[in-house]
């Protein structure tokens, strides 16, 4: 002890007694509890044993280099708090706490001691959690950093895929992580669409995935009819029709009145011909009457038909219109027997002047006499009153 050592100099009795290997400097020799000491007084001095643990030299006294945990900060030494907790600010290696010294402090999460920052704690000593940016190997297939769910890494730290119920933009159209093929989106995470041979049951009756129109699957993914309509207008008109979309209007507002189902088409050729903008159905075409007129689109378009088309939207027999083409009353349609366009040049200006010609059929009986007459046999003037066909989509 430092007492005992300067009250051994100054003689103090008191703390000698408390010191048990001082030796009063009075003494020259002898053995005291098998301690060899060494004292000194003035010029003689006296070697009893190895070299001393402390020794003095006139007035100043010489101390054992420190201890890491006696509380002194010696050299060699960051720090030195006297105690033996190693997770305060003071490590037992008498060293400033730092992250990476495997020693977890108290605003560490972890500490494992190593370099690697794809383990379960960070270089940074803190837990890896899914968002913190580095991968976690064995627990995420990636790690991005960030809250967005549309990119190529979404929630949980895991790889982008369909079914996942997030929408992955620029890849997927939909996600709703189910493995129904007919709901809203595809289990391809595609919006459905009629074509993709998929059943959307909320708005198909079926889907072949082809553009075959004459199959038992329509292009509009609707059941063809087992039979359509086919009708000679009540009315007559002249070469103004509105155009196409005005004549299939025409068409449609007789079929409504007479409640006949679905959608009707004109049976005219301009600027677009039947065969291009007409269901091909694959059942057959029937006068209102019930009577059959042909079996089906390839029937009706062979030039002959089954029976003449001269019933109207209500089923009664049309009275023939005024007018001559070739010996029977004419019937607007500038289209040939095979459903195509006849002439561009004879459609009244695709069906919008009162002014110029074009091509007719032969309405009633005589139409069945020769291939096709039915649709294109003359010529007639745009002022004409005639009427026209009208078929069932």
């Amino acid at each position: 002890m430092r007492c005992g050592a300067i009250a051994g100099i100054l003689g103090l009795g008191g703390c000698i007694e408390a010191n048990p290997v001082y030796l009063d400097p009075t003494e020259t020799g002898g053995e005291t509890g098998g301690t060899d000491v060494t004292t000194d007084t003035g010029d003689a001095s006296t070697t009893h044993g190895p070299s001393p643990t402390t020794s003095t030299t006139g007035d100043t006294m010489s101390m054992p280099p420190g201890d890491c945990g006696d509380g002194e900060v010696n050299p060699g030494e960051e720090c030195d708090d006297g105690n033996d907790e190693p997770a305060d600010e003071c490590t037992n290696a008498c060293e400033l706490p730092v992250c990476g010294d495997h020693i977890i402090q108290a605003d560490e999460a972890c500490d494992d001691g190593n370099s690697d920052d794809n383990d379960a704690c960070l270089n940074s000593c803190a837990l890896a959690v899914c968002g913190d940016g580095e991968l976690q190997l064995g627990f995420e297939s990636c790690d991005d950093g960030n809250a967005d769910d549309t990119d190529d890494c979404v929630g949980q730290c895991k790889l982008a895929k369909c079914g996942d119920t997030f929408i992955h933009l620029g890849v997927e159209d939909c996600d709703d992580g189910n493995a129904d093929n007919t709901d809203d989106c595809l289990n391809s995470c595609a919006l459905p669409a009629c074509g993709d041979g998929v059943l959307y049951a909320k708005m198909e009756e079926c889907d072949d995935g082809n553009i075959v129109d004459d199959d038992n699957c329509r292009n509009d993914c609707t059941i063809p009819l087992a039979s359509y309509n086919i009708f000679i207008t009540s009315q007559d008109y002249t070469g103004d029709l509105g155009g196409l979309a005005g004549a299939d209007a025409k068409c449609q507002a007789l079929a409504m009145a007479a409640q006949l189902p679905g959608t009707y088409f004109a049976w005219l050729g301009g600027p677009l011909a039947p065969a291009d903008r007409m269901f091909h159905a694959p059942t057959p075409y029937l006068r209102t009457d019930g009577a059959l007129v042909a079996k089906d689109w390839a029937d009706l378009t062979d030039g002959m038909l089954s029976a003449p088309i001269d019933k109207d939207e209500q089923g009664a027999n049309k009275m023939p219109p005024p007018g001559n083409c070739g010996n029977a009353a004419p019937v607007y349609s500038n289209v040939s027997g095979n459903g195509t366009i006849t002439d561009a040049k004879t459609s009244c200006s695709d069906w919008t002047m009162n002014v110029g010609t074009a091509y007719a059929g032969q309405f009633g009986m005589a139409a069945l006499q020769n291939g096709g007459l039915w649709t294109k046999s003359c010529i007639i003037d745009c002022d004409t009153a005639a009427p026209i066909y009208c078929l069932q989509q």
